[in-house]
């Protein structure tokens, strides 16, 4: 603490006791502070320092487990249109062999047609319209395709093995193996009401849909139509 006091000493006195003084305060502020920096520092090493490696926070896990995600999906989708882009190319390959002309990717079909096959594989069975779904024209309708004058479909897919894995099995069938078992499918070309559909000349617009699930099991919609 520092008092104030009045001194006794003459303005000339003081000036000349004050140097010693404030060299001595000066002094002594810098020996404080250079004790005060020369104090060893803590060798206790901090936990992170002691485990060797920092492990990674709940954040980064995340955004990993994120990523990864994000990869799979992708890799998902990118493997689901290219089945439906080469059914495409094998109808119109039959098609033009019976004397068809090609039918056109319509992408409200498309749309239409991959939400069938969402609707087949949460339901794990193959169909036209399940519980709550609406019929065809009207989700074709909804989807975007108005005013058509005639449409089809085609569905394929199934649980316990019998998987169409690809455009040409969906197409032509296929030999499927799960465990000890192996199942022989047909394909649409080799059943007449689906072949019909395909052959069908009047149809000028086509999608697919092909939705792989949770068990890697592929469903698969085939939708035509010709609009007004």
């Amino acid at each position: 603490m520092i008092t104030l006091r009045k001194s006794r000493f003459t303005p000339h006195r003081l000036s000349l006791l004050a140097l010693p003084v404030a060299l001595l305060v000066v002094v002594g502020l810098f020996l404080g502070r250079s004790a005060a920096t020369a104090s060893p520092a803590s060798t206790q090493p901090s936990p992170a320092s002691a485990a060797g490696t920092t492990a990674p926070s709940a954040t980064v896990q995340t955004v990993k487990t994120v990523q990864a995600a994000d990869t799979k999906k992708a890799k998902r989708i990118a493997r689901q249109k290219k089945m439906q882009k080469n059914v495409i190319v094998y109808t119109n390959r039959v098609r033009k062999k019976a004397g068809c002309a090609p039918v056109k990717k319509n992408k409200a079909l498309m749309k239409a047609a991959l939400a069938h096959s969402k609707v087949e594989a949460k339901n794990q069975a193959e169909g036209h319209q399940f519980a709550g779904e609406d019929d065809l024209g009207t989700r074709f309708t909804k989807a975007g395709y108005k005013k058509w004058t005639s449409i089809g479909e085609n569905a394929a897919g199934g649980a316990g093995g019998v998987w169409f894995v690809n455009a040409h099995d969906v197409m032509y069938g296929g030999k499927f193996t799960k465990g000890n078992t192996t199942y022989t499918s047909s394909g649409w070309m080799q059943d007449k009401p689906h072949k019909d559909n395909i052959i069908n000349c009047s149809f000028t617009n086509i999608g697919v849909g092909a939705f792989i699930d949770a068990k890697g099991a592929v469903w698969w919609t085939q939708d035509f139509g010709t609009k007004k």
